[in-house]
């Protein structure tokens, strides 16, 4: 029997940071609320649960005890208002993918243009985009549905739109909308938005599928991007959807030949962890002779406190730069320790492309998670080494504390 785990499962980069936020408050002593889970993953969530973390499923007579998080998938621009207006603390962790389309959409209300939004109407994400169009707006939840609405009213195939998706779209039902809007619409401006760790572990998912006697999709049930990869798979063999190591079909997985491993960007390491362990003791021989607790082990490598790595900067945004230390969780610099200047920005600084020399200050060893706070950092770019001194800072990876 052979068996693979996906390089892109567990975490995805937005989710990984909201959930440090919410472990980084709480390690302050704050008491915490989220603002609807933090992530879509049971069994996180009642950890979180014990550890005080309440959850919230409107503002309407919000606590003022604590700190508010905003989750990953962002929300309507008229509760960060209402937030802003009624005085409360809280920390807004929407991943910078989303805060991307947010300000698309708000560019193109601007300009008086529709917005047409890909994806699920009842996801909070795209509930999120949708509260920062002011204009016409429309959801479409998939190709069909976009077909129904441009035959019902041909009035808007040549008004200007701006196309904007859901980050966990499925990638080919996106294609399908699009072939659907470049014959028909003369005035449309797309922006593909679908995040590109979802279009990666699809991609990934889909070439194990093909492979596979058995694909088995680790996550919650309610997770949007976990539910889109079993469905990518199912159709391409026997697919399996478990939200943890107790719902193992190992009746299935012994009678495969061919057992392949994914897990939705919700997933906690130490889930998938714990479904390869059990998978283990029965004594399941993973590809290359490896057992699965060393793959899992160089896969969710952990660096310990102090240890200097070697980074990439792949991607600047006004709040934080994102570094690229050869593992698939990715690490992340606040913009405010950067510099000691406050109004230094974070592009002036550094570019894509420059290579880091960092001293990790902060290990998450459950999670597998990167943080590089409070620490000493060196830039090469053209064989001259800067040297700069992070200032000390008492923050959260959050983009803002209000």
């Amino acid at each position: 029997m052979h068996v693979t785990v996906a390089k892109s499962a567990g975490f995805c980069f937005g989710v990984n940071r909201a959930v440090e936020v919410v472990y980084s408050l709480l390690n302050q002593g704050e008491k915490v609320y989220t603002l609807g889970p933090i992530i879509h993953n049971p069994q996180m969530i009642e950890e979180l649960r014990q550890r005080g973390v309440t959850i919230l499923e409107t503002i309407d007579n919000a606590p003022k005890d604590g700190i508010i998080v905003i989750r990953a998938h962002g929300v309507p621009k008229k509760i960060l208002e209402t937030l802003q207006e009624h005085g409360y603390r809280y920390v807004d962790a929407t991943c910078p993918f989303v805060e991307k389309i947010h300000d698309l959409a708000e560019q193109a209300v601007g300009r008086q243009q529709t917005v047409f939004i890909f994806g699920d109407p009842g996801h909070p994400e795209v509930i999120g985009i949708k509260g920062h169009c002011e204009g016409n707006c429309f959801v479409f939840r998939d190709a069909a549905e976009f077909a129904e609405f441009t035959n019902k009213f041909p009035e808007w195939k040549n008004k200007p739109v701006t196309v904007v998706v859901q980050t966990t779209f499925k990638v080919p039902e996106f294609e399908n909308c699009m072939k659907i809007l470049k014959k028909v619409y003369t005035n449309a401006t797309i922006f593909d938005t679908i995040c590109s760790a979802t279009v990666s572990r699809q991609s990934e998912a889909v070439e194990l599928a093909k492979k596979s006697d058995l694909m088995i999709i680790i996550g919650g049930r309610h997770s949007s991007n976990t539910v889109k990869l079993y469905d990518v798979c199912r159709e391409l063999c026997e697919t399996v959807l478990i939200e943890s190591a107790d719902e193992l079909p190992m009746e299935k997985v012994r009678a495969s030949n061919n057992v392949s491993i994914t897990a939705g960007a919700s997933t906690p390491a130490a889930i998938i962890k714990e479904v390869l362990h059990i998978m283990s003791v029965e004594k399941i021989e993973e590809m290359n002779e490896a057992s699965f607790e060393e793959l899992l082990e160089e896969s969710l490598k952990s660096f310990d406190t102090n240890d200097k790595v070697h980074g990439v900067v792949v991607g600047i945004y006004p709040n934080e730069v994102t570094v690229d230390v050869g593992r698939k969780q990715a690490g992340f610099i606040p913009a405010n320790e950067l510099s000691n200047d406050p109004n230094a920005r974070p592009e002036d600084l550094v570019k894509v492309g420059d290579e880091l020399d960092l001293l990790i200050m902060r290990t998450n060893d459950q999670e597998g998670t990167i943080m590089f706070p409070r620490s000493v950092w060196t830039l090469r770019r053209a064989g001259t080494p800067l040297r700069r001194q992070w200032k000390t800072s008492l923050s959260s990876p959050a983009l803002s504390q209000k």
